[in-house]
């Protein structure tokens, strides 16, 4: 008899609340991307919140790291900046694949299982992991927030301002 495989949803609530907290600290993690174009691009939050308004998290990523190559130039800061981006990638992929994948039930009254985008069908991930990764999106935008504002994002670009103020140059 072939297995019946129908949508379903998983009926855990930890489970069910790790996945909504993966997707509000997703849209936290793009809110810090949209403020990072706002200060790389010297522009007023609303000018950077229209702009960058429906935006996925992929084009967000390129433009700040199009934005920081061009205003920042190559140095130490530059790299800093891809690193944060490349644990974002890292983040989002991992959201991608619970959000884009199939959660099901295994045959009549069986199982909650899931088959993540791209993988194979198995067991539903556990609260306590969904949870780590929402802490780890959330710590990221609050990383992100702090660099931006105090940290060495914003070191570097006070120092790019105070640099271009006294030669009269601008970017």
């Amino acid at each position: 008899m072939a297995r019946m495989i129908t949508p379903g949803v998983p009926d855990d609530p930890a489970v069910l609340a790790g996945i909504a907290k993966v997707a509000i600290h997703h849209g936290h993690l793009d809110y810090a991307l949209r403020l990072m174009v706002k200060s790389l691009a010297g522009v007023t939050l609303k000018v950077a919140l229209d702009a960058t308004e429906r935006q996925t998290t992929g084009p967000l990523m390129d433009q700040v790291r199009a934005l920081a190559r061009r205003r920042l130039g190559e140095c130490s800061e530059l790299v800093k900046v891809r690193a944060l981006l490349t644990r974002a990638k890292k983040l989002t992929n991992r959201r991608n694949q619970l959000m884009h994948g199939l959660w099901a039930i295994k045959d009549v009254g069986g199982p909650p299982t899931f088959q993540p985008a791209g993988g194979r069908l198995g067991r539903i991930p556990r609260a306590k992991d969904l949870e780590l990764l929402a802490d780890d999106m959330f710590t990221l935008s609050n990383e992100m927030h702090w660099e931006r504002r105090h940290g060495f994002l914003a070191e570097a670009l006070d120092a790019k301002k105070k640099l271009a103020d006294t030669t009269g140059a601008s970017d």
